[in-house]
């Protein structure tokens, strides 16, 4: 009993987890990311008024959308590629 119960129950359980949890921040985290670029590429801050904010929000927003699904859509497409979908278990 030197460990085996906690190295099969909690190290089994944590990279799955951990693995899950880098793929849902990260891709969220490089949007971000892409669109504070995005930001600071058009000069933006706190020397912009507050109606210039309401309208730029709805294309932060959206460019945010479109960079996370982009992201989604890449890893998706990498791992569909390393792990394909399995051939039908009932034959035609």
């Amino acid at each position: 009993m030197s460990g085996t119960f906690f190295e099969r129950s909690v190290f089994a359980e944590l990279v799955p987890n951990a693995t899950a949890a880098a793929m849902l921040v990260g891709p969220m985290l490089l949007a971000a990311a892409g669109a504070a670029a995005l930001l600071f590429l058009i000069g933006a801050g706190p020397q912009w008024p507050w109606f210039a904010w309401v309208f730029a929000a709805p294309v932060l927003y959206l460019s945010w959308v479109v960079l996370y699904l982009g992201i989604c859509a890449l890893i998706i497409y990498q791992m569909g590629g390393r792990y394909p979908k399995p051939s039908s278990v009932f034959p035609k």
